[in-house]
């Protein structure tokens, strides 16, 4: 019934009691919710909102939450370590802050069986497979090497009679030291297609837990001036009307209730926010941010954002990043 008569309240905006309100200027929203028990009007308190938290602005009856990039949202989840596949704060503030160089992995500890994992990837493409044998023909016919058990040269009679079989190859590449930069550059280049495949991974699973609440977002550019000279700015954009004012009614009305669990009838109730004066700019009073204040929301509600994501990437999405990173190489 009580979020009925607020639903009632937010969508009447003739009431003679926000008039009443508006003509009180000195009233904190913490107030208005005192003392007219319903979420307080949003016309009269968002400036009051976007001043108390410095990531709030109310444009339009909405109001926009602005941060500069994801990596604001990190204290948004659980400060624990990552395992079993869950992600912690430590790990979604690896892949949520702007750092081109972070891997998941040891890329070279990634390779366990040469010959499987990595090979195979050559093996299974056919433009990739014979892009490996066209420069191994250009760049290492000629090249000395040890071969059952003797010095020689590579020539392409060998090249031929391997590469006419995949498997044989990839033996010869796996043993033969002439073969040996070939090797590690493919080795690295699953290494980088791993960690990219496993970011993106991470990443997904972070960004859907954030959307889950604040919504897609969007990116939005202005040009300010600073000191002469004019720079683009790129700020992330929420909606978070509905989620600000739930969040922020629920918190004030939970702090007026415990505080009057220790207020005694007699005191007069005229004197009641005087008794709780630490609710009365509650939470502006203690949280500079609203994603700070969500935090706080979340981690005392036991739901701070711990979420599930693929430890395992696709190996499609490995083959992809694979085949880059070797062009890239050769």
């Amino acid at each position: 019934m009580r979020k009925l008569i607020k639903k009632i309240l937010r969508e009447q905006d003739d009431l003679q009691w926000i008039r009443d309100v508006e003509t009180e200027s000195s009233l904190s929203p913490a107030q208005i919710v005192n003392r007219y028990e319903s979420a307080f009007p949003s016309n009269v308190v968002g400036p009051m909102v976007m001043e108390g938290f410095s990531d709030i602005w109310y444009e339009g009856g909405k109001y926009i939450l602005k941060t500069d990039d994801w990596s604001d949202f990190v204290e948004l989840f659980k400060d624990v370590h990552t395992d079993y596949g869950y992600m912690g704060r430590h790990l979604a503030k690896s892949v949520l802050t702007d750092n081109d160089h972070w891997e998941p992995y040891d890329s070279h500890d990634l390779v366990h069986d040469w010959f499987d994992q990595v090979w195979s990837m050559v093996a299974k493409d056919k433009e990739l497979y014979n892009y490996v044998v066209n420069w191994v023909s250009n760049t290492l016919i000629g090249d000395e090497m040890r071969f059952e058990g003797e010095e020689t040269t590579l020539t392409k009679e060998y090249l031929l009679e391997w590469s006419a079989d995949s498997d044989v190859l990839g033996e010869m590449i796996d043993e033969l030291d002439v073969f040996e930069d070939l090797k590690i550059n493919l080795t690295w280049a699953y290494g980088d297609a791993y960690n990219q495949a496993s970011v993106d991974e991470i990443y997904n699973s972070a960004i859907g837990a954030i959307k889950n609440d604040f919504g897609d977002g969007k990116w939005e550019s202005k040009t300010i001036n600073r000191n002469g000279e004019e720079l683009t700015k790129h700020q992330l954009v929420f909606d978070v009307t509905d989620l600000l004012e739930d969040t922020v009614v629920e918190y004030i009305e939970d702090c007026w209730a415990n505080c009057r669990r220790y207020w005694e009838p007699d005191f007069g109730d005229d004197d009641f926010e005087e008794y709780c004066d630490e609710c009365s700019d509650s939470p502006f009073n203690e949280y500079s941010t609203f994603i700070y204040f969500y935090s706080v929301v979340l981690d005392n509600q036991g739901e701070e954002y711990n979420p599930r994501y693929n430890e395992y990437p696709n190996e499609d999405k490995i083959t992809d990043y694979f085949k880059d990173s070797f062009y890239n190489r050769f």
